[in-house]
């Protein structure tokens, strides 16, 4: 899986925006069903991002112990 990431110098530059309607369009271009990202729950841009491209948001293994940090994101395509 591409690790993916907007430089600390960049943002607030909507640049992570710009970043993932590329992949969107890339993955939906390719006939992907679906584009899913791993994001830390601490990272709430990221997740606020993610939710605003219509993603659904999960935790990976609700029963994990400890807990895993990272929150599933899903997009699904048409």
């Amino acid at each position: 899986m591409p690790i993916l990431a907007t430089d600390t110098d960049h943002r607030l530059r909507k640049q992570a925006l710009r970043l993932k309607r590329e992949v969107v369009r890339m993955a939906t271009a390719a006939g992907a069903r679906t584009v899913t990202s791993k994001v830390h729950e601490d990272n709430a841009p990221m997740l606020a991002l993610n939710r605003k491209l219509g993603a659904t948001v999960e935790r990976q293994d609700p029963y994990d112990s400890p807990p895993n940090p990272y929150l599933v994101c899903t997009i699904a395509l048409v």
